[in-house]
């Protein structure tokens, strides 16, 4: 190579220049990499995800009631003998004797059942200190007889309340008296207006209605035959076969008792149910108590595990520990003086078992708005031996 003088460079002096010139061209190329890489980096800045919104609680309890070898059934927690003009629910005429869950026919097939007294209360989530929500009560196949507070005239198939739950003192609560629109139902009986005191919790949400507060919210509905999840059979010597055929496993424990004229007379059995699909043979009740396990103890556990509060089962405890498992001891709890109607006439043996919250659409169905939580307590009694007639009230 050519010198600037036009002599030859030696062969380091290339090589230096060589070098230099490779050095140069590769800072380059590294400048140009690190230009392109500030730029991918230079972003704008994204937005914070939403963080989830905490549900509203919404907690359900009441009572479903049927006779063993009839297709008659009440979900309720009260109600007087009266009788029904089913023909203002335009499901044809009355057939059978009187009194709430009598049979009604259509075109000769189809038998309706009256219902009654689920509650609901609403729960806040920690730091909400008020929230809208919707709640809608569909029965499938059947109608709402009552509810309360009123929002619907009628008995609707389905009715929605928009309510608002909120902290703080709740203003006076007002109840339907016998003579209120709410209370012309077609069995002459409202049961909005039964001691609604006693369903009233210190741990709820406070609830406005159309500027109105409330303790919960209410309704009793006629439901239609669709079959519940255990199948009960009575056994030749006199115990019982019970075949589980629903899908979902019964939560809870099985109660078998038998009704004394106190808790301390009375005989219970307290029993795995069987797991969906199978059988379970029982023996029949001895006929002296021995041993007897805490019913009311176990009741109100399985109720809690259901996710009813503490108040909520008291609530349960103070409308049915009575009815289903007799006074705990003579003049310990006063009577119940309305007099029941044959589908709700205390049995004096009995078998309670709850229904899975999975299957209760299908009887009786809540459709809340979004970000509410349902949590369902709803009890199954089934009558297996009653006293003579005019004796089916309580001892």
């Amino acid at each position: 190579m050519l010198g600037p003088e036009g002599g030859f460079m030696d062969r380091s002096r290339v090589r230096r220049i060589v070098f230099w010139v490779a050095a140069s061209l590769a800072l380059v190329g590294c400048d140009d990499e690190v230009d392109e890489t500030a730029e991918e980096a230079i972003e704008e800045p994204s937005e914070p995800a939403a963080e989830p919104v905490a549900p509203l609680e919404l907690h359900e309890w009441g009572l479903i009631s049927e006779r063993l070898g009839e297709e008659e059934r009440v979900a309720t927690r009260r109600a007087p003998a009266r009788s029904i003009d089913w023909g203002s629910f335009g499901v044809g005429a009355t057939v059978g004797g009187e009194g709430i869950g009598e049979s009604v026919g259509i075109s000769g097939s189809l038998r309706m059942r009256s219902g009654g007294k689920p509650v609901v209360y609403a729960h806040l989530p920690d730091g909400v200190d008020e929230r809208a929500f919707e709640l809608e009560v569909r029965v499938p196949g059947g109608q709402v007889v009552e509810h309360w507070p009123r929002v619907a005239e009628g008995q609707p198939e389905a009715l929605r309340w928009t309510a608002r739950a909120h902290r703080g003192e709740c203003g006076e609560r007002r109840y339907p008296e016998p003579g209120d629109p709410a209370c012309q139902t077609p069995d002459d009986f409202c049961e909005a207006a039964l001691a609604p005191a006693d369903s009233e919790t210190e741990d709820g949400a406070c609830l406005e209605v159309g500027g109105a507060s409330f303790d919960y919210l209410f309704y009793r509905a006629g439901m239609p035959p669709t079959p519940l999840p255990l199948a009960i059979t009575r056994a030749e010597d006199g115990g019982l076969r019970i075949k589980h055929r629903g899908e979902v496993a019964i939560p809870g424990r099985l109660i078998h008792v038998r009704r004394g004229a106190t808790r301390a007379a009375s005989v219970f059995r307290l029993l795995d149910p069987p797991a969906p699909g199978t059988t379970a043979t029982l023996t029949p009740l001895p006929d002296a108590p021995a041993d007897a396990p805490d019913a009311a103890r176990a009741l109100h556990e399985d109720a809690a595990a259901l996710g009813l509060s503490a108040d909520e089962v008291d609530a349960f405890g103070r409308a049915w520990d009575v009815e289903l498992l007799g006074r705990r001891a003579e003049g310990s709890e006063t009577a119940q003086q309305t007099p029941f109607p044959p589908s709700l006439a205390t049995p004096a043996e009995a078998l309670l078992y709850w229904m899975p919250p999975a299957e209760l659409d299908a009887h009786l169905a809540l459709v809340p708005s979004e970000d509410v939580v349902l949590k369902r307590a709803i009890l199954v009694r089934v009558g297996l031996e009653y006293a003579e007639a005019g004796e089916g009230g309580d001892d």
